[in-house]
């Protein structure tokens, strides 16, 4: 039997949320453990649930961004076991050093195909 990845999706647009959410939950083997769409909210549910995945926005309008998450799970609380697939609809060469510094190899471009983050996730 294989196991069942756990999914965290966040994201501040709450409609392609739901859009990835929808599509995540035709696979058998993914449990959606929920959307959140803040950072600081983000980092709550990634501390209490433990996903093995979570898909994330880079940039945000407001709170902190994807980086600034993906950093505090991976320095304050040593959680490297977390994959992160980052989406973005634009991002600057810092940004993406900052990314590749941080380990980070799923970086997906808005507008892209649900398959293509199906792809990522396997």
């Amino acid at each position: 039997m294989n196991k069942r990845l756990r999914i965290l999706i966040a994201d501040d647009n709450v409609v392609l949320c739901e859009i990835i959410k929808q599509y995540l939950e035709r696979n058998m083997d993914i449990d959606i453990l929920g959307t959140v769409y803040d950072g600081e909210e983000e980092i709550k549910l990634i501390k209490s649930l433990k996903p093995d995945i979570v898909i994330t926005d880079l940039q945000r309008k407001r709170g902190i961004s994807g980086i600034d998450v993906i950093r505090k799970c991976y320095n304050e609380f040593e959680m490297k076991k977390i994959k992160f697939i980052v989406e973005t609809a634009s991002y600057s060469k810092e940004e993406l050093n900052i990314l590749i510094d941080l380990g980070i190899e799923h970086l997906l471009i808005k507008p892209f195909p649900l398959s293509q983050l199906m792809n990522k996730i396997i």
